[in-house]
């Protein structure tokens, strides 16, 4: 455990986590600072709420789309160095290769979970302090129009929506990692830094539009922004779950599959 906490230490200190935060602030906010700019002139009692301006720049700025490639950022680039340098051989020489993957997958989760997260809660900051907070109780125009079966529709009524926003920042900090650890395995694979970043991103791309429902011939798939989709129901929960679940038990046997034919057979 300490080895994973202080990998994952060394990745949240390089500059490329910082760069993913950013990048994702970016994504977070850009939609709302438009919306908000577009409302200025209105009566405050008429402007978006503090949840409205934090969930339209999820929803309606592109930002899920942004997450795989934040997510890379932090990991998946520090796999590449430490391939091209060959420094990976001598930290498999001091350890093993089930403690060096261990290490890697899980620091690569902790740290990209982490940067997208971050860049979440910044925003949810940025909003409640501009925007009023969400209090449907004191006033109607405030809330946001979940659908009834939505598990979000009766948190925004709980201390100015306070679960909503944990909810959230749990949900993509969850999503980060899994994609992190995405970036990590497709870097074993390439040695690029550009393709550990764009692999994940084709993989997200191709899930996100349908991809796996035509393969797999199914009506209904989940999406992969689904754990924090502001339709989200409790099926729709546990399906995306399992789907991640899923992937991850891939990325394991990826990863050291990868991991054992290069360091035990050369290749």
């Amino acid at each position: 455990m300490r080895e994973i906490l202080s990998e994952a230490s060394r990745l949240i200190r390089n500059r490329h986590f910082a760069l993913a935060v950013l990048i994702m602030l970016i994504a977070f906010s850009g939609y709302a600072a438009c919306d908000w700019v577009f409302m200025y002139d209105w009566d405050v009692a008429y402007r978006s709420s503090s949840l409205q301006q934090t969930l339209g720049g999820i929803y309606f700025g592109g930002a899920m789309l942004v997450v795989p490639l934040c997510a890379a950022l932090p990991a998946g680039l520090a796999q590449v160095e430490e391939l091209q340098t060959n420094f990976i051989d001598y930290r498999i020489i001091r350890s093993s290769m089930p403690r060096y993957e261990v290490t890697k997958l899980a620091s690569a989760f902790l740290a990209s979970g982490a940067a997208i997260a971050l860049a979440f809660v910044f925003h949810a900051l940025i909003w409640n302090i501009l925007a009023t907070p969400c209090n449907p109780l004191e006033n109607d125009y405030l809330a946001v129009p979940f659908a009834d079966d939505c598990i979000f529709a009766p948190w925004q009524e709980i201390f100015y929506s306070l679960p909503i926003y944990l909810w959230i920042a749990a949900a993509v900090f969850f999503c980060g990692g899994v994609w992190g650890m995405a970036s990590v395995t497709a870097a074993m694979y390439t040695r690029d830094k550009l393709l550990s970043i764009a692999v994940p991103f084709c993989v997200y791309f191709l899930w996100s539009y349908g991809f796996p429902r035509v393969v797999l011939g199914v009506k209904r798939f989940p999406h992969p922004a689904d754990l924090y989709n502001d339709g989200l129901t409790w099926n729709g929960f546990f399906s995306a779950l399992l789907v991640y679940g899923v992937l991850i038990v891939l990325l394991n046997a990826l990863y050291g599959l990868r991991l054992f034919r290069r360091y035990r057979h050369g290749e």
